[in-house]
């Protein structure tokens, strides 16, 4: 009996927190039973969403993201037409699961293509999808030699997109200081923040990305003579646990 009660309330403890539903680009979160209406190449996709409401359907170009099974969803547009893509891996580049417009039948997300700003999706199953993702990693050297090995395999491409993602953000992250944003700053607070975006840049931080995003606001709060929220510093700080050293540098910056 205690068994079953112990499966009964963890059953309703995971369904809790892992509601199903639909954002819409108006910013409307709906909940319920959410199920996909695919059309391939003969029809505008859509979602739809049961509830105590009713049942909504809603097209592909309404859509920001869904939220089914623990999985995520996002919309994209190729050409003139509005897709669903379930997100493997997000960042500069994405790693999307796309349904095959060229299939009338047994309609699944099992395509796996790439998406970066400026460049056209690429189907990884295309012809010649290596040499075009060596030229999409290429600013990358350590990815772009994975990518260029006899040994790369599309199984693999996952662990690529991440690695060339946090690559992409330790660049980003030693450029963020521009001679303006220096000349803003005080000499000293200059040199403490150019030290602690190179220490997390360089470290195996899990969320450096999320890391480097918030110091990013913080110097752009820093630089309009703005105060640092509460909430930021919480964050940061937080995020800096087993790093003694960068919290004291940060303190320093932002008092």
């Amino acid at each position: 009996m205690r068994v079953t009660l112990f499966v009964l309330l963890f059953a309703l403890s995971f369904s809790i927190h892992a509601k199903d539903y639909v954002l819409t680009k108006e910013g409307k979160t709906l909940e319920g039973k959410v199920y996909f209406d695919l059309k391939g190449r003969y029809g505008q996709d859509k979602v739809a969403v049961k509830n105590d409401e009713g049942l909504t359907k809603l097209a592909a170009y309404d859509v920001e993201k869904v939220e089914l099974d623990g999985e995520e969803y996002v919309t994209v547009k190729i050409k003139k037409h509005h897709y669903y893509a379930k997100v493997i891996e997000k960042g500069v580049l994405n790693y999307y699961l796309m349904v095959d417009p060229n299939k009338t039948k047994r309609l699944d997300f099992d395509t796996k293509t790439l998406f970066k700003e400026g460049w056209k999706p690429l189907e990884i199953s295309a012809q010649g999808f290596k040499s075009k993702l060596k030229a999409m990693v290429a600013e990358c050297s350590d990815v772009l030699a994975k990518v260029s090995a006899k040994g790369f395999s599309k199984n693999n491409l996952a662990q690529i997109v991440v690695q060339y993602n946090d690559c992409v953000m330790d660049i980003q992250a030693k450029q963020l200081i521009d001679a303006e944003s220096l000349n803003k700053l005080n000499q000293q607070d200059a040199l403490t923040f150019q030290a602690l975006v190179a220490e997390v840049a360089d470290s195996d931080l899990e969320n450096k990305s999320e890391v480097n995003e918030m110091l990013r606001d913080v110097i752009k709060r820093l630089d309009n003579k703005e105060e640092v929220p509460g909430y930021l510093k919480n964050a940061l700080l937080n995020s800096f646990k087993g790093h003694e050293d960068w919290k004291e540098m940060f303190i320093k910056l932002i008092n």
